[in-house]
């Protein structure tokens, strides 16, 4: 999203979560976008509630897929 690639890592994080996406997969850095995102909330320019929002349509999904039924499965 930023040219040269990964130059303002902190503003691709809040312009992909301010968009609507739920499930971030980080490789081997996540380290940098835990920090990232922390910040970003802390200083308001992300919301709890979006942050709400997505962990219950995550976990919603999970649960009508059943992953709940077996515990061992998880």
């Amino acid at each position: 999203m930023t040219d040269p690639p990964h130059v303002n890592y902190t503003w691709s994080i809040q312009e992909s979560v301010g968009a609507g996406k739920d499930v971030v997969m980080v490789g081997y850095n996540y380290f940098e976008f835990i920090d990232g995102l922390t910040y970003l909330v802390n200083n308001n320019y992300i919301q709890v509630s979006r942050i709400d929002d997505a962990v219950n349509r995550i976990l919603r999904v999970k649960f009508v897929m059943g992953l709940f039924e077996f515990r061992y499965l998880i």
